[in-house]
């Protein structure tokens, strides 16, 4: 039996979960037993720089490669040894206040370890434990001898996984066409046939048959000179606001790169707000929004692993996600601000509701969300015409 690393995932590599900067610094492979054979599965176990551990885990599945995050946590109610060995499937268990159902019961055995793995782990180490579950809160509880251990965990996609380790060009293309497994092994190299083999058919199949269709070439459009400065003033729907910062911004989507200029902007209660030049690469229309906080935050892991048509929940109001873009910051005047870092990259999608636009950028540690309204461009540059305070 091989236990070699059936995923992309390596000891040493850094990634951030959860708003925690983690290092990989073990594997190991266990094992139940089950009428068809032993089930195995891989634990990554990771650590950050304060001694902070967690766990990911790498199982198969029916419907392909599935990921799973877990931190040991210590329960309001705890649970003796002698408790969890009689505990069986459909039992209720609670832990903190929230009703849990055991949803397995079994046994594991560890068959390989590489790197540094949690103290008193060794090959050959048996443990009992059971699943308890509620919706997607999971509670997993271990116990070897008298000693029980309780931990709390996440399923989460492939896609968290790929931007949490930072995986780009075809590391990033593999992970997701196997959903995590090693981009070299033969089953996901016969999907990436199978998908190329489908792609080449497509081509084929709409491009006449003479020849195949040449990709289309990305539209560059560079932005015009800015319109305002860092430091300018105006008076807008009755309120005074001074230009913060300018940045200079490009913007990077399917087929299309532009740059653009935005602004911060602060009023005189100290108010932020962001002013946008150009929804898409028309400067013509300006976009005024304000830093909201969603009723359901995200992590920037799990806005990274929503898509294009999907719905975010805000309370009445839904968005649904019209694109994907990448920003990054090319230039700033003015004081530098933690929107606006110089050189920073961030990731995001711009989404449309009944009468604003919602806009989510985020990088590897910080997520900003914008609520927006579109604004001519006369009336915005009629704002900062004239020095605030005199106004007709």
């Amino acid at each position: 039996m091989s236990f070699a690393n059936p995923t992309k995932i390596r000891l040493g590599m850094a990634a951030t979960l959860f708003g925690r900067n983690y290092r990989v610094i073990g594997r190991s492979v266990l094992g139940e037993t089950e009428a068809s054979g032993t089930y195995f599965w891989n634990e990554f176990n990771l650590e950050t720089s304060g001694g902070k551990y967690a766990t990911l885990v790498f199982e198969e599945s029916k419907s392909g490669g599935q990921w799973k995050f877990f931190e040991m946590f210590d329960p309001v109610t705890p649970m003796t040894a002698r408790e969890a060995a009689e505990k069986r499937e459909g039992d209720p268990v609670n832990f903190d206040g929230a009703p849990l159902r055991v949803t397995l019961v079994d046994r594991s055995r560890v068959y390989f370890i590489e790197g540094k793995v949690p103290e008193g782990v060794a090959v050959g180490q048996q443990a009992n434990y059971f699943n308890a579950e509620a919706g997607e809160k999971m509670i997993v509880v271990s116990w070897t001898g008298d000693e029980v251990e309780f931990y709390a965990g996440k399923t989460i996609t492939h896609g968290t996984v790929a931007f949490a380790f930072n995986l780009k060009g075809l590391a990033r293309l593999g992970f997701a066409v196997s959903g995590g497994r090693s981009f070299l092994n033969a089953r996901s190299l016969a999907r990436l046939l199978f998908l190329g083999l489908l792609v080449v058919l497509f081509l084929f199949i709409f491009s006449g048959p003479c020849s195949l269709r040449r990709p289309s070439a990305v539209l560059v459009v560079a932005a015009a000179p800015p319109p305002f400065a860092a430091g300018e003033s105006g008076v807008f729907n009755d309120r005074r606001y001074r230009i913060a910062s300018h940045a200079v911004v490009e913007v990077t989507q399917p087929g299309l790169r532009f740059s653009r200029h935005e602004y911060e902007l602060n009023d005189d209660d100290s108010h932020s707000s962001v002013l946008i030049s150009g929804a898409d690469s028309n400067a013509a229309n300006w976009i005024w929004c304000a830093p909201i906080e969603p009723p359901t935050p995200l992590t920037p892991q799990q806005a990274a692993a929503l898509s294009a048509g999907q719905t975010i929940s805000l309370g009445r109001e839904p968005a649904q996600i019209a694109r994907l873009f990448r920003s990054t910051i090319l230039k700033v005047d003015g004081a530098p601000t933690p929107i606006y870092p110089p050189g920073g990259v961030y990731y995001g999608y711009s989404a449309t509701m009944k009468s604003n636009i919602l806009i989510v950028r985020w990088n590897a540690t910080d997520i900003l969300w914008l609520k927006g309204t579109m604004l001519a461009d006369r009336a915005v540059k009629a704002a900062f015409a004239q020095p605030a305070g005199k106004k007709d």
